[in-house]
């Protein structure tokens, strides 16, 4: 992933990946033997890249935010693994975790001051 000084992410939609029995994080390129982890410049190289995958089980449960006190404790572990990794490899923090459309399903995790 490539940030422009992003501090904190917002995460929405987590809910969506429920059911898939493996997720796919894209770290690299490979393009002619060489792997890059920043995004191909060129449709020449673009056009030759093949994405490099750490995959990590999904989760089957059903997601239910019971509050933001509980933080991330009520997620599937899964969920908060792929989260950590998310932090991770960004070097950014989580802000917010929304799970569906209603507004009572976000945990919000940093005040930003925003």
């Amino acid at each position: 992933m490539r940030l422009n000084g992003c501090e904190y992410l917002a995460i929405t939609k987590s809910a969506v990946l429920t059911g898939i029995d493996s997720l796919k994080i894209c770290l690299a390129y490979d393009i002619n033997g060489t792997e890059i982890t920043t995004f191909p410049t060129s449709a020449q190289f673009l056009s030759k890249a093949i994405p490099v995958y750490e995959e990590m089980d999904g989760w089957v449960e059903e997601i239910e935010v019971l509050s933001d006190a509980d933080g991330l404790k009520s997620l599937p572990d899964q969920l908060q693994k792929y989260l950590s990794h998310l932090e991770r490899s960004t070097g950014s923090k989580i802000a917010l975790v929304s799970v569906n459309p209603d507004r009572a399903d976000t945990i919000v995790l940093q005040e930003t001051g925003l």
